[in-house]
């Protein structure tokens, strides 16, 4: 369990790094080139996203679900909670989980 949450964490790293390179050709946001769809989600994302680097709070994502129709229960919240891309401070990843959504 240990070497799958190093793994993701590694992973959500080199993500943010991604999207940190990206910034400059998106216009100062930590994404490029999306989808109309993808780029709607992103901007409510942004929103919240309040230093600009990709990242948002857990309470952030709850408020984005809540406002965008879900009315998740606890428990719903946790389980999405468990695939959702996050660095060692525990913000998501917003850019990567909106890609994680589009991909599946």
């Amino acid at each position: 369990a240990a070497e799958a949450k190093a793994a993701a964490e590694a992973k959500a790293a080199a993500e943010a790094k991604a999207a940190a390179l990206t910034r400059t050709a998106a216009g100062g946001k930590p994404w490029a080139d999306v989808s109309e769809e993808e780029e709607e989600i992103l901007e409510a994302f942004w929103g919240f996203d309040d230093n600009g680097n990709g990242f948002i709070g857990i309470d952030d994502l709850r408020t984005i679900m809540t406002t965008m129709g879900d009315t998740l229960t606890d428990d719903e919240f946790m389980e999405i909670m468990e695939e959702v891309p996050r660095n060692s401070d525990g913000e998501i990843n917003y850019v990567a989980y909106v890609h994680m959504m589009f991909s599946s």
